[in-house]
């Protein structure tokens, strides 16, 4: 599963080499690197469905959608609150800090 959290990392370099140093410098000053090299985590999920809420995980969260077998309009990612609503397709591929959604959340 380590080289989920490889490609993750090296997408988020390429397109954003910013926030992988920034990645990187938190799970250092975190001490995370029991979770692996990259210090980050994967989990896969099937007909996943959240409350909506605030996280207040003060970090960037990698996210893809390697499959999706369903109408367009289901299964996105909604931030109803803040505005935001992203369209998820096969094979995508986006970063969100949550206190960019939710200044309150990091407070």
């Amino acid at each position: 599963m380590f080289q989920d959290c490889d490609i993750l990392q090296e997408t988020v370099r390429a397109l954003a080499p910013g926030i992988y140093q920034e990645i990187r410098e938190t799970n250092r000053a975190a001490h995370v690197n029991h979770l692996g090299r990259t210090g980050m985590n994967t989990f896969t999920c099937s007909e996943y469905c959240s409350q909506q809420h605030c996280d207040r995980d003060r970090g960037w969260s990698l996210c893809c959608q390697l499959f999706k077998k369903c109408q367009p309009d289901e299964y996105n990612f909604a931030y109803a609150e803040w505005g935001v609503y992203i369209v998820t397709e096969v094979n995508a591929f986006w970063y969100v800090h949550s206190c960019l959604i939710c200044y309150q959340c990091c407070l």
